[in-house]
């Protein structure tokens, strides 16, 4: 039976990391890093944030359904790192657009805190709320994440399923899809990533 959860209040936690759903005392730390210059390029945000702009997206965002961004902790040190979510989940077609993918901080990068944050969302997709098929949209040069969405599992989806998210902000963007089958055969390397980096 599929699980019943608050979007707006999701709190998943690994051993390494806690992820929550996004709220005010977030805005500091989401402003400084959708600013910095090494996201910035990454990210579709053709204008500078401040926290009053943050403020006025965060009341829409809590009235709007099938929507859900979280704030990822590492828990030995009590620090947020970075963002994931999704948009336009869909439980009747099983569907999601993953979103807000960004790694603040750069000493977590690769680490195996990121890993598991990675690992606790798809979980939660596709083992909790019964995504069949998770779409995401990756500005062209962001290489790197192209490469890692590719390593656990994500394909090219053509033609693509949100032909409107291809074109934003002036920037060019790719559409990958993941099942929820090329998930289970892709979910031991999160744990190889995790496991691996356990003494890091």
């Amino acid at each position: 039976m599929q699980k019943i959860t608050d979007e707006k209040n999701l709190f998943l936690e690994g051993k390494y990391v806690f992820l929550e759903s996004v709220s005010p005392k977030h805005f500091p730390h989401i402003v400084g890093w959708r600013n910095s210059e090494r996201v910035s390029r990454y990210v579709i945000q053709p204008f500078r944030l401040t926290e009053e702009l943050e403020a006025k997206w965060y009341e829409k965002y809590r009235r709007e359904k099938g929507h859900c961004m979280l704030v990822l902790t590492a828990k030995k040190q009590n620090v947020p790192f970075g963002t994931l979510g999704y948009i336009r989940y869909n439980a009747a077609q099983k569907i999601c657009i993953g979103t807000h993918h960004l790694v603040g901080e750069e000493a977590y990068r690769g680490s195996k805190e990121y890993a598991e944050a990675a690992l606790l969302f798809h979980d939660h997709l596709f083992q909790t709320l019964g995504v069949e098929k998770c779409y995401v949209h990756v500005i062209v040069e962001n290489t790197k994440t192209v490469n890692l969405l590719k390593k656990i599992g994500f394909q090219d989806s053509s033609p693509a399923r949100f032909p409107e998210c291809l074109q934003m902000g002036g920037k060019t963007l790719l559409e990958y899809v993941l099942t929820a089958q090329s998930y289970a055969e892709h979910r031991h390397l999160l744990l190889q990533l995790v496991d691996g980096m356990e003494d890091s």
